[in-house]
């Protein structure tokens, strides 16, 4: 089944808070009160499994001797792995155990793997990359921008870049989405198999089918930014937040061309959360601007920046709490009935159109009862003359495989002129019965 509306709400609204927290990481002073707000988004859209493992304990418990960053960047680096390995272990075992044979854990613990390693993807980007940030700090001498006390590099950064941090980088964080994209790509044509759906369905499930690749294009968006994001000497960093800018504008073009949700509630609300990312930003060129800027002019800036952040926030509960509506009404009509209708006319309303779809419902299915019986009645007779031909084997005779215009319909006529009406199996061979003809396949 398609995803459901407010699961994609969900990622979109997610997807919005990590582009905030990158645009907050560029070189802007912005306002202490914005800075909070930032630090905020950062963490609710960051609640994934590097953040939610202590990492800084787990780096000095294995490195004791080691600087905490590259400690920390060791084990970022090598952190997939940990998912990996005893998930690839287990399922050896299963498959010794099965004997080659289809088993249900094993499929659900390639599919965690695939889920982990996209979840983590992001942080673990983001503190990979934090190597090449580094600052000048007034003494002829880059610093890195995550612990000022390591120069960046010296012959230690150097190493832990080339040996640790680029390997890292070129294996996961392009590693990842590239084997998704593969994996979709090779998958393509089969998208609506349940196979399918159950190894890749969280990469392409809310989108048409024509847009399946479109998780990668979010993906490589956010990769962009956090990219542009890095405190580096050149080029200068006027260049870099206006290459944010396009690029957030160039996501908000595609995005109202190309329409990849299956909804269109879903593409009206990434539109809306684009156009924001982009109006905060731009916003944000103010402060970028200014080094003392006026105190008036400032709380203009702030106050837009946060009223657009606020009536999005707002739009998007208003849609969250309508989809959970739409699907609680599918899934348990009864519990709709009593959270979301408050009146005796809304209910009353309610419980005659759920009345109708079950009426509705029951009709088809009788209307569909009363056209296939009288053909699967005829096609007995069918097998009964093959047997009195003699073909008692296949159950036809000899005559009867090209046509079988005898065969008629016992329902009104204007009911006969359907495709198929029945499809009866004799012997090796299938009789598509029809009004008038008989269609034989092998």
């Amino acid at each position: 089944n398609p995803k459901a509306l407010h699961s994609v709400y969900m990622k979109i609204l997610v997807n919005h808070l990590q582009v905030l927290g990158l645009i907050a990481r560029l070189d802007i002073d912005w306002p202490s009160e914005l800075a909070d707000f930032f630090d905020m988004t950062t963490v609710v859209s960051s609640a994934t499994a590097v953040n939610a493992l202590s990492i800084d304990c787990l780096a000095l418990d294995i490195f004791p001797d080691m600087r905490l960053y590259y400690a920390k960047l060791i084990v970022t680096a090598v952190l997939p792995l940990v998912f990996i390995i005893p998930a690839l272990i287990i399922i050896g075992i299963l498959t010794l155990k099965s004997r080659g044979e289809p088993n249900r854990l094993r499929k659900s613990l390639g599919v965690a793997i695939i889920v982990m390693l996209f979840l983590i993807h992001p942080d673990q980007m983001r503190y990979l990359i934090s190597i090449f940030s580094c600052e000048d700090l007034g003494e002829d001498k880059l610093y890195l921008v995550e612990d000022p006390q390591i120069e960046c590099w010296d012959k230690e950064h150097t190493i832990y870049t080339l040996v640790v941090a680029v390997p890292a980088l070129c294996i996961w964080t392009l590693g990842i989405p590239i084997f998704g994209v593969f994996m979709l790509y090779r998958n393509r044509e089969k998208l609506d198999q349940t196979d399918v759906k159950e190894k890749l369905g969280f990469l392409y499930n809310g989108y048409e089918t024509r847009a399946w690749y479109w998780e990668s294009v979010i993906l490589g968006r956010k990769m962009i930014l956090a990219v542009l994001s890095l405190s580096v000497t050149e080029p200068p960093d006027a260049i870099l937040v206006l290459l944010a800018f396009l690029t957030i504008m160039f996501s908000f073009f595609l995005e109202y061309t190309q329409r990849p949700y299956l909804s269109q509630d879903a593409d009206s609300m990434e539109v809306k959360s684009l156009f924001v990312a982009g109006t905060t930003l731009y916003f944000g060129l103010f402060f970028f601007a200014y080094s003392t800027p006026p105190v008036a002019l400032t709380v203009i800036v702030l106050g837009l920046i946060i009223l657009t952040n606020l009536i999005f926030l707002g739009v998007f509960a208003k849609g969250m709490i309508m989809a959970v509506g739409e699907t609680l009404k599918k899934r348990n009509p009864s519990l709709y009935r009593k959270i979301f209708l408050r009146t005796e006319k809304a209910r009353h309303k309610f419980d005659r159109e759920q009345k109708l779809e079950a009426e509705t419902e029951r009709g088809n299915q009788e209307t569909e009862a009363n056209l296939i019986a009288p053909v699967t009645k005829s096609s007995e007779d069918v097998v009964k003359k093959g047997d009195a031909d003699g073909d008692t084997e296949n159950g036809y005779g000899e005559d009867e495989h090209a046509k079988l215009s005898d065969i008629q319909c016992d329902v009104p006529e204007e009911e006969c002129d359907v495709t198929s009406m029945a499809t009866v199996p004799v012997g090796e061979r299938t009789f598509e019965f029809t009004r008038g003809k008989t269609e034989t396949r092998e």
